[in-house]
């Protein structure tokens, strides 16, 4: 049976053009298993202060996006949803190919994986930047002292459109998956380092 589109609706390439869209026209699109992964660190010191930067980068995995799974084909109305697929969606006047126009997400089936809600997850992070600064010897019961300042999970580069592309919070590799996963916390450390 072939599908009715209409202006708006999301549309689904018949791969193998039998004029129906089944099974037999699903094709792989990503894979969750990254081309390559890297990371750097390094001090650089400069009279007696020492910056430690810590990057860490993925690149060429892909994860599926629940709560755009949740968006495109809502099963509860209540749930919380990205806002820009639906402020900025199809309309006739608003004929964009970016966004379904939303009035009957539901007509088409639940194809929920699709290249709508299976997105590039590569990223860059600043895992962890330290700056410390060890201060002059100025009492004969302290050997040394240093203070610093430290952050942890402080800046992301990505694409994705998820709250972290580094979290995968059923921790399975072979499926990737984010449903309102927790992002990595942001944490801001001040301490001092003495030696008597």
């Amino acid at each position: 049976m072939k599908e009715d589109y209409k202006p708006g609706d999301l549309k689904y390439v018949d791969q193998n053009n039998d004029g129906v869209i089944n099974d037999a026209d699903r094709v792989v699109l990503g894979d969750s298993f990254p081309d390559f992964q890297w990371s750097f660190g390094n001090t650089f010191t400069y009279k007696n202060f020492d910056l430690y930067v810590f990057f860490e980068g993925v690149q060429g995995v892909d994860m599926l996006n629940g709560n755009l799974i949740d968006g495109y084909f809502p099963i509860n109305f209540r749930r919380n949803k990205f806002a820009e697929p639906y402020l900025n969606r199809w309309t006739p006047d608003n004929p964009t190919n970016q966004y379904p126009s939303f009035v009957d997400p539901l007509k088409q089936g639940r194809k929920v994986v699709n290249s709508r809600t299976l997105l590039d997850a590569s990223y860059v992070k600043l895992r962890t930047i330290r700056l410390s600064y060890k201060v002059p010897k100025f009492s004969s019961l302290i050997q040394s002292l240093q203070v610093y300042v430290a952050a942890d999970n402080l800046l992301t580069f990505t694409d994705y459109v998820g709250l972290d592309p580094a979290v995968n919070p059923n921790n399975n590799f072979n499926f990737r998956m984010d449903f309102n996963a927790y992002p990595s916390a942001k944490s801001f450390i001040f301490g001092a380092k003495i030696d008597f």
